[in-house]
């Protein structure tokens, strides 16, 4: 879908160029699509033809330092940016950037410490917040942060971004409680906040509290207009309630939204499966996995479909093909014994079993 999208984009683009052959903003956009399609050669050639002409221009910059960080040239990249700080200008987003060059790295206290000059900014920059929660995270300095975000609420404690933020960090350790009455401010002092509702029926899914999880979406919806994540997210809420029918009405208008969105053809294969309408359920499980073939959640859920159908062989070809993928997984191995066990062959149940405690 995106490869499609990507190919019409470019031929627009190019007659674009071709009727303008001097624009460097046409180029530039080439530049932004050929990146986006992981063409990053093609696309940093582009952008090192427009540097000549245009030294100092900040989309340049940043495009080429994206570029170069995903060709792992780390050190160009951050060399590049610390260069554009002197330029003064959208600095919250060079930070931003080379904290991302350096997460990419693999040095996240580098990385932690470009966020931090980023947010201090622009409280407003969610991608870095995001960013900064996740290093923290892997480094096990999240619990001590929180100071860190009290601070903004100390200086400003009407700020409904700094009371986001806080509760993206409560989000991260799973103190839900403490995360809903965050977003809640946040949402109270700006009531279009759709971030903060979203993230906040997400922590209600996470409490098994439906009911508002569900109002949360919605406003969401109200908010920023339907997506088929949040149509998923709430169709998920309808699941929760067994009340299937809402459930796959709403995946199906995610579906309509963006017919590739695997998430919602799981869905849909979900809510049929919980109703043991194992054929329909297999055709939407197969029709997700036709979109993202390692989905280990994916497989399981249509070998467990097939086996219920009465499809033994595709059901263990299924669990084979999960093997090779995640062999981690616990579920796995007991559901593929269970197959074993229910045929009668104790011994293929018991082997599946030691093989899979022998992957834990």
């Amino acid at each position: 879908m995106l490869q499609g999208k990507s190919k019409k984009a470019l031929k627009v683009i190019d007659y674009a160029i071709e009727q303008n052959p001097f624009s460097t903003d046409y180029k530039l956009e080439k530049a932004r699509i050929l990146f986006e399609s992981e063409k990053y050669q093609q696309s940093l050639d582009i952008i090192e033809t427009l540097e000549i002409i245009q030294p100092n221009d900040i989309d340049i910059i940043l495009l080429k330092s994206a570029i170069l960080t995903n060709l792992e040239k780390y050190e160009d990249a951050i060399h590049l940016l610390m260069d554009a700080l002197d330029l003064d200008e959208e600095t919250d987003e060079v930070n931003y950037s080379i904290g991302l060059a350096y997460q990419s790295w693999g040095r996240f206290d580098d990385a932690i410490t470009f966020y931090k000059a980023c947010i201090e900014i622009n409280l407003d920059h969610e991608d870095a917040t995001y960013e900064l929660a996740y290093c923290l995270d892997i480094t096990n300095k999240l619990k001590e942060s929180i100071e860190y975000y009290q601070t903004f609420i100390d200086t400003d404690p009407f700020s409904p971004n700094a009371w986001y933020n806080l509760g993206v960090v409560y989000s991260k350790l799973m103190e839900w409680d403490n995360c809903i009455e965050a977003y809640e401010y946040s949402a109270l002092l700006k009531d279009d906040f759709s971030s903060a509702y979203f993230n906040m029926g997400n922590a209600y899914m996470n409490k098994a509290n439906f009911a508002e999880a569900q109002e949360n979406y919605k406003k969401t919806i109200e908010l920023e207009g339907p997506t088929p994540e949040v149509l998923c997210c709430l169709a998920a809420t309808y699941e929760k309630m067994e009340l299937y029918d809402s459930a796959i009405s709403h995946f199906k208008k995610a579906l309509k939204i963006d017919a590739n969105y695997h998430e919602a053809l799981f869905g849909i294969g979900s809510s049929l499966e919980s109703q043991e309408k194992w054929l329909e359920a297999s055709h939407f499980f197969r029709k997700a996995m036709t979109l993202d073939e390692k989905n280990i959640a994916y497989i399981i859920a249509l070998a467990d479909s097939e086996y219920n159908t009465g499809n033994i062989v595709s059901a263990i070809e299924s669990y084979e093909k999960a093997a090779d993928i995640d062999p981690f997984l616990p579920e796995l191995w007991l559901n593929w014994s269970q197959v074993y066990y229910d045929m009668g062959e104790f011994e293929k149940a018991s082997a599946t079993l030691e093989e899979g405690l022998q992957n834990m």
